[in-house]
């Protein structure tokens, strides 16, 4: 197996664990499967990942990323050219069912994983991370439809995002059950005009506008949800033997937490080296 700087064998365990994920369910993603599916031993998991609810935390940051990706890019391209805040609004109404499409099956497992830790306590808290940062990156795109056109809104910004976070699921979850593009695109745009229907001056000139502001929201709202990046750069590498050590030692049976063998002959993950590789 080559060995690989640590944040790269992270992105590629995650994209093992969607896979999994996308052909069997949240449930069926456990460190053995990953393990599987991405080829590696069950130590490389174990160091890359604290356990299980890390993983899925992970899963789920990266399919926010991905998801806000359409609407970020209406966002930026609205606000170069000038759109009052009621055209840039319901612009990003469009680009929310553009994206819908195109990452159908991700955002099909948020809305699993935010169901499965409804019933499952296990996975509860992850469940709530993963509500709380789709709130946060709604409030960066509301802040940053209304900072790019000079609108204020008449109610308080994190009454509306958990408001226009809430529609955006049902709409979505709607459109994945009857697969209706027109009537997903008019409950986006009744979404878009209920926002409108907050702000002062909708339809007022945008302010002077500043990219550097846009910019910076943007930024915000794309690394919102994203996994600490702080790996990114190193690119020393660990001995290969390692990770067959680490198997030697490992049990053959798994539960769903899967929390314990993660420190049993991989280091703790908590204060891993950074500059390793696996």
């Amino acid at each position: 197996m080559s060995r690989k700087p640590l944040a790269e064998r992270r992105a590629q365990l995650v994209d093992a664990a969607l896979r999994v994920a996308a052909h069997a369910g949240v449930e069926a993603v456990t460190v053995r499967a990953v393990a599987q599916e991405a080829g590696v031993s069950l130590g490389t998991v174990h160091y890359c990942f604290q356990d299980k609810d890390e993983l899925l935390d992970a899963m789920g940051h990266s399919i926010a990323v991905k998801a806000s990706e359409q609407i970020n890019g209406a966002l930026q391209q609205g606000a170069e050219a000038g759109l009052d805040f009621r055209t840039l609004v319901h612009r990003c109404a469009e680009a929310l069912l553009a994206g819908l499409k195109r990452w159908r099956s991700t955002r099909l497992l948020l809305l699993e994983i935010a169901t499965t830790g409804a019933r499952n306590p296990a996975l509860h808290p992850t469940a709530l991370a993963h509500l709380d940062a789709s709130v946060i990156l709604v409030r960066r795109i509301v802040e940053g439809a209304a900072r790019a056109t000079g609108v204020v809104y008449r109610i308080d910004v994190d009454v509306l995002s958990r408001v226009v976070s809430a529609m955006n699921d049902g709409i979505e979850l709607s459109w994945l059950v009857d697969g209706d593009d027109e009537a997903a695109l008019q409950a986006f745009h009744a979404m878009a005009e209920m926002v409108v229907s907050y702000a002062v001056n909708p339809d007022g000139p945008p302010r002077p506008w500043d990219q550097g502001d846009v910019e910076e929201l943007l930024a915000g709202a794309g690394h919102a949800a994203e996994d600490d990046t702080d790996d990114d750069t190193e690119d020393d590498t660990e001995d290969d033997t390692a990770d067959d050590t680490a198997d030697d030692t490992e049990d053959d049976t798994e539960d769903d937490g899967e929390q314990a063998g993660a420190a049993e002959g991989y280091g703790d993950p908590a204060g891993r080296p950074s500059t390793e590789s696996v």
